[in-house]
């Protein structure tokens, strides 16, 4: 005798299929454009990173990234084709979590360690300008006669933006 295919179960098994299928294509696997900025030189380098890069060797969790409400290459492709509103405001955050610091302000979006940071979102031109010019302004701070390499670079690039 055959086993009964009842139509619920040969949907659940296509679908599943289906899910299979596109979660190994790597069009499907969000990556985020990213400015990063090293603590030991003034030059930014500009990454594509997907999740799992920008998790590897970091003290954060995937889940941590939400709060910074970043926008991955193939959702601001979907925004633009559904001609959405204006740009989207993330809430105001600064979260320490072991090593590193997540924060939005404003249109800036970041991970910060205690060698580099992440900017989000480096797709944009003045993205892009604020992480040359920040970097510029670390590499050459001055904290009220203080070395700047006396302080650590996590504090001194929150200094920055915040300014």
């Amino acid at each position: 005798s055959y086993p009964l295919l009842r139509p619920s179960h040969l949907f659940s098994r296509q679908t599943n299929e289906i899910r299979r299928q596109y979660a190994a294509t790597p069009a499907f696997i969000p990556t985020f454009k990213v400015a990063e900025i090293s603590a030991k030189s003034s030059a930014v380098e500009m990454k594509s990173l997907k999740t799992q890069e920008i998790l590897r060797g970091s003290s954060i969790y995937a889940r941590d990234l939400f709060a910074l409400s970043l926008t991955s290459k193939q959702e601001r492709h979907q925004q633009t084709r559904r001609e959405k509103g204006g740009p989207r405001r993330s809430p105001t955050v600064i979260l320490p979590r072991g090593k590193e610091i997540l924060m939005s302000f404003g249109s800036i979006r970041a991970v910060v360690g205690t060698e580099s940071a992440m900017i989000f979102d480096a797709h944009n031109l003045d993205i892009q300008h604020f992480a040359k010019s920040l970097s510029d302004s670390i590499q050459g701070q001055d904290f009220n006669g203080v070395r700047e390499h006396d302080q650590p670079f996590e504090l001194r690039f929150l200094e920055e933006v915040l300014q």
